[in-house]
């Protein structure tokens, strides 16, 4: 398996430029409580109710401590994503000496296994939780400093500090409203293989990261025969195989296929894109949300510091910092990125599925994270869906 190496002066040349969104912000105190000037009260004023405690918005990094040194991160989360936020830490910080390798998020966790001691890997950021979860139950990651776990989002972390979610991702069912009416996809995830209208044109993406966990997820909330069952059904019901979910959305604006379960940033950024997605573009995509089940997991993207004798500890934890700094979260949720934060204070796009109104099963990520994603692939084998 090859690696894509990129250095700093290669992402460097092909950097664009970072854009931010305003933070929530809060009332303080004193101006809360402040009475108008010109208006003398004529009787005592009742009193002011207390104003809200003034909400964390996150750190900037400028407030952080600079990064300096050699880091090697493996990263299972795309460089056409991600690559324009490390361009512009690189930016910053002159003196590190970042090196970046690309590939799918479990092929990275399982070289880190088969590397050992030797991994050159300090830091694994990945979109799958259940591939940071497979190296913290091997033994091989770190914890990181205690700041950056009360950085992070409680429920979306680990708490001994082993890995840290730094954005958030829903799943839904992408459809081309072409083809396809909202009432055609149905609420639950299992009934989904049973819609004749959409028999021979439904896509997903079985080796893709995002899809592990998300077959995983299934497994954790409703057992491994309901999912085997149901990967068989959706093999039955003639559902297409794609390397990327980006494929399965390229498929759906072409008409291809109608349909296809997906992270739902990837519907978003194509529906929201006035000038053309890379993945294509058009407003004839929607995102539909099953209830209760696997389908509408809310998971995160994240990051471990590896375990290696050379490990710059303090170096790759400040590293995990930044990726929760104002700025990093500011990429995610911008940018036509369309994550949802993971710091307090900071508000999705406006546009995004709001979480409150999603029914989304009851997930606790950090015994999510501890199950066997080698399970889900030798599960998805003898379902003869790899």
């Amino acid at each position: 398996m090859s690696l894509k190496n990129i250095s700093r002066r290669q992402l460097l040349a092909t950097a664009g430029s970072v854009g931010l969104m305003t933070i929530a912000g809060c009332t303080t105190q004193q101006e809360a409580a402040a009475p108008a000037a010109s208006e003398p009260a004529a009787v005592p004023a009742a009193p002011a109710a207390p104003a809200a405690p003034a909400v964390p918005v996150g750190v900037s990094m400028a407030a952080l401590p600079p990064l300096e040194g050699d880091l090697t991160m493996y990263s299972g989360r795309k460089e056409s994503l991600v690559g324009e936020l490390f361009v512009m830490i690189q930016d910053k910080y002159p003196k590190l000496n970042l090196d970046i390798r690309y590939d799918k998020s479990t092929a990275l966790a399982n070289q880190i296994r088969v590397e050992g001691k030797n991994t050159p890997a300090d830091v694994f950021y990945t979109v799958s939780t259940g591939a940071l979860g497979l190296l913290k139950n091997e033994g091989m990651t770190v914890p990181v400093n205690a700041d950056v776990i009360s950085a992070g989002r409680e429920g979306y972390l680990d708490p001994e500090g082993h890995w840290i979610g730094t954005s958030g991702r829903l799943r839904c069912i992408a459809y081309n409203t072409k083809e396809v009416d909202a009432s055609t996809i149905p609420k639950s995830i299992f009934d989904l293989p049973k819609v004749e209208a959409l028999k021979d044109k439904m896509g997903w993406a079985p080796t893709y990261g995002s899809h592990a966990d998300f077959i995983t997820c299934m497994r954790y909330l409703h057992g491994k025969d309901k999912t085997l069952q149901w990967l068989k059904d959706m093999k039955a019901a003639g559902v297409k195989n794609y390397a990327k979910e980006s494929n399965v959305t390229e498929a759906i604006l072409a008409g291809e296929i109608h349909a296809g379960p997906v992270n739902h940033y990837y519907p978003m950024r194509v529906k929201n894109d006035p000038t053309g997605h890379s993945y294509g573009s058009g407003d004839h995509i929607e995102l539909a949300f099953t209830e209760n089940d696997a389908g509408v997991f809310m998971n995160v993207a994240g990051a471990t510091i590896v375990k290696n004798p050379r490990q710059n500890y303090e170096l790759a934890s400040n590293f995990i910092r930044h990726l929760l700094s104002i700025e990093a979260q500011q990429f995610f949720i911008g940018n036509m990125k369309f994550e949802y934060p993971m710091i307090p204070g900071l508000e999705a796009d406006p546009r995004l599925p709001k979480l409150s109104e999603q029914k989304t099963p009851k997930v606790d990520l950090v015994k999510f994270a501890s199950q066997d994603i080698n399970e889900t692939v030798a599960l998805q084998e003898e379902a003869g869906v790899l």
